[in-house]
Parts: structure tokens; sequence; C-alpha cells
């Protein structure tokens, strides 16, 4: 047992000192730009939705009574509404998969 033990260590330890691909190219850069790619989406899709709540309300106040306008502004905020907590969750699950994976995530900018 205590033969095989050190063996099971061997791909920890290569994981841990390779940095790069098999090709050299940087893995930690890769997955850096990935997140940063990530975060932007992210925050134009907040920027987008906020934006549509403004129009929404607009739609809502220009609507003048009329019940089918009024419905359909309140159906187009809510889904606004929804599409933005999807977000902020979405968000939210990946940083607790890595947390709770013992993963560092700091240089991701989540």
């Amino acid at each position: 047992m205590s033969f095989v033990f050190p063996f099971l260590l061997i791909p920890a330890i290569a994981l841990a000192q390779a940095k790069r691909d098999p090709q050299g190219r940087d893995i930690e850069g890769l997955i850096e730009r990935a997140g940063n790619i990530i975060n932007f989406l992210l925050t134009m899709a907040v920027i987008v939705a906020f934006i549509a709540i403004v129009i929404a309300g607009y739609q809502y106040i220009a609507s003048y009574g009329s019940a089918e306008a009024m419905q359909k502004a309140k159906t187009n905020l809510t889904y606004i509404i929804v599409g933005l907590i999807i977000i902020i969750l979405a968000k939210a699950l990946v940083i607790f998969v890595l947390s709770a994976l013992g993963i560092n995530y700091s240089y991701l900018g989540l």
C-alpha cells in the first residue's frame, strides 16, 4: 500500500506544476480572458435589462389606461425582472460552485 500511494500523487504534482497546455499556451491567461469576457457580457446584460425596464415603464405610462397596452407592459416588465434575477443568480452560482470546489476564482474577476 505504501508503494502505491506516492504514484497516486504524481498526477497532482504534475498538474500543480503545469501552467501551460501541450502547445505551450498560458492556460491561466486564457481562463482570465474568458472570465473578463463573461464579466463584460454579464455587465452588458444588466445594462440592457435596466434600459428595458425603463422602456417597459414608459410603455406602461404611455398606455393611457388601455388595458391591453398596460397588460403588455406589465408582462414585459415581469419578463425583464425574471431575466435580471436569472443573470444575477447565474453569476452567484458560478462563484458558489468555484468556492465550494476550492478553486481560486479571484483572477477571473468574478
